[in-house]
């Protein structure tokens, strides 16, 4: 019988996980190796403080989009990018996207999720990469270390996603913003 993982032994071992995989590169070249270390204590009170909009009586996140608590929740994230050293945006889609310059002009590597939830969801599906990303910048800036592409967080909603997706194939249609 499969081992059941509780939901903190699953968020740990996925922000490891994530962490490991977008600082791959950087890991390649053994002078930066030692350097970096994420705060998982980080993560987990950055998921624990955006779990508070939203909150529902059992403890999981209704945090549907373009609600008051999305809109909350979009100003805390907000507010780490920018401590991580992210140059941030508000797209005329409505998301959230965060800038670090690489050292050459190259393509940006583009990583994050959405912050939204369905209503009665959990607290771990979206935030996790959403916030994994913004730890993975902020160890970066910490440590001084430039990659050579620049980096683009991208935070969505899933309802935005769908509704740029129809805009774009023009099933629906779009004023300006």
């Amino acid at each position: 019988m499969p081992r059941l993982l509780s939901r903190r032994v699953f968020a740990e071992t996925a922000v490891a996980a994530i962490g490991a995989f977008l600082v791959w590169p950087s890991l390649l070249r053994s002078d930066v190796a030692p350097q970096l270390r994420i705060r998982a204590d980080r993560i987990l009170r950055h998921l624990r403080g955006l779990s508070e909009f939203g909150r529902t009586a059992a403890g999981g996140a209704g945090r549907v989009a373009f609600s008051d608590a999305d809109k909350a929740a979009r100003e805390y994230v907000l507010g780490l990018m920018s401590v991580a050293g992210l140059e941030t945006t508000v797209d005329v889609a409505a998301n959230l996207v965060g800038r670090r310059a690489g050292s050459l002009d190259l393509p940006p590597l583009m990583f994050g999720s959405h912050i939204d939830s369905v209503p009665e969801g959990g607290n771990y599906d979206g935030p996790v990469g959403s916030v994994s990303a913004i730890e993975v910048a902020q160890t970066l800036a910490e440590e001084g270390i430039q990659t050579r592409h620049p980096r683009h967080g991208e935070w969505e909603d899933d309802r935005r996603r769908a509704d740029v997706r129809r805009r774009r194939s023009g099933s629906v249609g779009c004023c300006s913003p």
